[in-house]
């Protein structure tokens, strides 16, 4: 997996695909997009923590293709994260836990974010 900055997700997701501007299994994902403002859409996604004692991060993932993301953020015990998302694409969303060992858990449901 690579791990980034959340600005990182938006440059890889632009150089990939140029005509862009710019037990774990309890996890839920909520994501609520707002109007897009300019270059991007503030979309901040948000799931429930695990309360199994041994998850002590978090991956969020995000890609253009089902099933293929192009950035995972590790963004630590945080249960939330603002996703700086150009408009003009879907995109395709998915958390996991991780344990001490950064050992994932299998991945949340994916969730589906259309901003085209």
């Amino acid at each position: 997996m690579m791990f980034g900055s959340i600005s990182a997700v938006v440059r890889r997701l632009a150089a990939a695909h140029p005509a862009i501007v710019v037990s774990f299994a309890t996890i839920t994902l909520a994501v609520g997009a707002a109007k897009p403002v300019g270059a991007q859409s503030p979309v901040t996604a948000a799931w429930d923590p695990n309360n199994d004692g041994l998850t002590v991060g978090y991956v969020v993932s995000v890609g253009v293709t089902s099933g293929a993301p192009l950035v995972s953020l590790d963004v630590g015990a945080t249960t939330s994260v603002a996703l700086p998302l150009p408009p003009g694409a879907t995109y395709f969303v998915t958390v996991s836990g991780y344990n001490a060992d950064r050992a994932p858990g299998p991945s949340s449901a994916e969730l589906v974010v259309d901003l085209s």
